[in-house]
């Protein structure tokens, strides 16, 4: 994950699935769909004003989207990007 912030009112988000980590398009889609829907149930929590980019790892693959975004939840926490 990398942040940066962008003087924005609004926190974007970025999302990136290597072909080294699902060969084929339709498995790396569906794990770009999992990531957006994991940050679109967290935005209400975020603090805004950053540029985040998710950078998916194999790990990912098969994943469901409830863990997914609590694994996304820890790292926003880690990263203090989250309002407790």
């Amino acid at each position: 994950m990398k942040v940066v912030r962008n003087g924005r009112d609004m926190t974007r988000f970025g999302f990136s699935v290597s072909v080294k980590v699902a060969k084929r398009a339709t498995e790396r889609n569906t794990m770009k769909r999992r990531l957006r829907a994991a940050a679109a149930r967290l935005t209400p929590k975020i603090i805004q004003g950053f540029d985040i980019i998710i950078i998916a790892r194999h790990q990912l693959r098969g994943t469901p989207t409830a863990r997914v975004t609590q694994i996304l939840e820890g790292l926003l926490k880690r990263a203090r990007l989250v309002y407790t």
